[in-house]
């Protein structure tokens, strides 16, 4: 059976760290109990609030974790790696919350560059901001999101990596 990566995602709903928000503790169930054998676990609209210290020990135990810079009322990106996984070498990431364009609005994102099998893959994390003032259009909204889109297509269109997991 050749070496593959099992891979799950998950948007945990961290609503930018509002209304004192605490990450569920059943976040590490679903991982370490429900989905044992992943590989790459991306978290979005992850907010390093109340229980994170508890997740984080956890979580360290089984994987690399790396996660976007904390922005006080926005949401962020943890991609976690697994330690000691035949064919993944993730102790020499290359990490980077930035996106190559020029667009002013930007989504939540990270990307996590590591070997797999000897050849380079790239694993991104992201998600598209929405616009919640009560004084703005739907219009305004939807160009709120396509400057985002527009972002993200431009910084994965620079990219030369052959593999590269969203």
């Amino acid at each position: 059976m050749p070496n593959i990566l099992r891979i799950i995602e998950w948007n945990i709903n961290g609503r930018s760290g509002y209304m004192q928000y605490t990450i569920p503790k059943f976040i590490i169930d679903e991982i370490m109990i429900h989905n044992p054998e992943a590989d790459i676990v991306v978290l979005t609209e992850f907010v390093m609030a109340s229980g994170w210290d508890y997740i984080r020990e956890v979580l360290e135990k089984k994987y690399h974790l790396f996660t976007s810079p904390y922005i006080s009322g926005q949401n962020g990106v943890l991609i976690a790696i697994r330690k000691n996984k035949e064919g993944l070498e993730a102790d020499s990431a290359i990490v980077s919350s930035d996106l190559n364009t020029a667009q002013i609005e930007k989504p939540n994102y990270l990307q996590v560059s590591v070997l797999f099998n000897n050849k380079p893959i790239t694993i991104i994390g992201t998600r598209i901001r929405v616009e919640t003032s009560n004084d703005t259009t739907e219009e305004q909204k939807k160009s709120f999101k396509y400057e985002q889109f527009k972002a993200l297509d431009n910084h994965l269109s620079s990219m030369h990596d052959k593999y590269v997991i969203c």
